[in-house]
């Protein structure tokens, strides 16, 4: 069972660990998709860009499970948006957790940053390349996730390189 308090203290490695230790991924699916309308002048050139939305995350199963949600948006051309074709994706991953577990929302955010999201981010890569071939456009391959590198400062920078 999962419990999260109110507390919006910054989470140490240790109460992020402590999530990695007590969960196990079950389920990874997609949940939404929009995508068009496709523009054949938008694959001209190269260029695409990935965002990523704010993940979110919920309880379920008699707070046995967590669920996070997460978005992005390939926009697929250049600035001018005439010439771009998007897509939306929503993922959904679930985690079982396997032992009791008491955390906080920072330490859940930290979590997704430092483990889940490298788990999703396949599946995110994989998506993408399959539904434009699909879409009978050149494929898009998604570069790989890199670790985050962190500066003097300790702040981390989470940027992936897309192109």
């Amino acid at each position: 069972m999962i419990t999260i308090s109110g507390d919006t203290d910054e989470p140490s490695p240790e109460a992020v660990n402590l999530i990695i230790a007590a969960t196990s991924p079950a389920q990874i699916r997609v949940d939404e998709v929009e995508a068009g309308p496709v523009r054949t002048s938008a694959f001209t050139s190269s260029g695409y860009s990935l965002g990523r939305g704010i993940p979110q995350y919920a309880l379920a199963g008699n707070d046995d499970y967590l669920l996070v949600r997460i978005e992005h948006t390939l926009t697929i051309g250049d600035d001018d948006s005439t010439a771009q074709t998007t897509i939306r994706v929503v993922h959904l991953a679930t985690f079982e957790c396997t032992d009791d577990l008491e955390t906080t929302a920072p330490a859940i955010a930290e979590w997704f940053e430092t483990a889940v999201y490298f788990i999703i981010y396949p599946y995110v890569r994989q998506f993408f390349t399959a539904l434009t071939a699909d879409m009978g456009i050149p494929p898009v391959v998604l570069d790989y996730l890199r670790q985050p590198q962190r500066d003097d400062s300790g702040s981390t920078d989470a940027s992936t390189n897309h192109e």
